[in-house]
């Protein structure tokens, strides 16, 4: 007997599908917090999904160091601890994820020529966030298109 598989819009056709990128989960294993960017029904709000091992969830926001808005939902603070790992996935090279840059010249301008360098979390973050809603100009770059990462100390 032959068994049928439904397509995937038969199965899911009245939820919206939703997928989350986990941001440099290799680091995210040895830490108290994985770090996600939802991608689906997030609205316009740039942020991204703190979850702690003991079950607490944190939004930050991408734009500016502040706990970001997220519905109705409960936004814990971020503990010393798991506010110093945050900081730490977000600076550190995720080696598996490159982004896009332009090439400057010799006097610090940006030439029409790219070339593809890997990205830290927040960078990875930034481009996943914009690849999925857009946005781009809620963020700040340099010259090189490089995205300027807040300072979350301040959070």
């Amino acid at each position: 007997m032959k068994r049928y598989i439904k397509s995937i819009n038969e199965i899911y056709a009245n939820e919206p599908i939703m997928a989350m990128a986990t941001i440099n989960p290799q680091l995210c294993k040895t830490k108290s917090i994985r770090l996600e960017v939802v991608q689906g029904g997030e609205g316009s709000n740039p942020h991204i999904h703190v979850y702690w091992n003991d079950g607490h969830i944190s939004y930050v926001d991408l734009t500016e160091p502040k706990y970001a808005d997220h519905r109705d939902d409960e936004n814990t603070k971020l503990g010393k601890k798991q506010k110093k790992e945050f900081i730490e996935i977000m600076k550190s090279i995720w080696t598996k994820y490159a982004i896009e840059l332009y090439k400057l010249d010799e006097h610090g301008n940006r030439t029409a020529e790219t070339h593809y360098v890997p990205a830290t979390g927040y960078e990875a973050a930034v481009q996943i966030w914009c690849d999925t809603y857009g946005g781009e100009e809620r963020f700040k770059f340099d010259l090189s298109g490089r995205p300027i990462m807040p300072n979350y100390d301040l959070l």
